[in-house]
């Protein structure tokens, strides 16, 4: 597919991973955990629901123009980080990552 037509072109991305991710630490110090974490996953994610929506509802040539203020985002950061290891869900090897929704342990749980 032609880069022109892959969201990362479309929508902004102001700073890498890395720089978000040190930003999200900054952040986790600043509401009170300090305790010293042994492991942390970050990416992004997209907002599928909305890219549907726009595809639904907006027929007109621009419609992706709008992608390219950030508002509403259709690309997300998120971060997490754990005081133990984190295990993915998937054991394959090429799927061998923490991604967002992975189980959090259950003396962990929020809600």
């Amino acid at each position: 597919m032609a880069d022109r037509y892959k969201l990362n072109n479309k929508a902004p991305l102001d700073n890498p991973p890395e720089v978000l991710a040190a930003r999200a630490r900054e952040i986790v110090r600043q509401t009170g955990y300090t305790e010293p974490y042994a492991d942390e996953a970050y990416s992004f994610g997209i907002q599928q629901d909305f890219l549907d929506y726009v595809q639904e509802h907006d027929k007109t040539p621009g419609r992706w123009q709008t992608l390219a203020s950030g508002r509403p985002a259709s690309i997300v950061f998120w971060y997490r980080q754990s005081p133990q290891l984190m295990r993915p869900k998937d054991s394959f090897p090429q799927a061998a990552t923490v991604k967002l929704l992975d189980s959090i342990p259950r003396w962990m749980s929020v809600g």
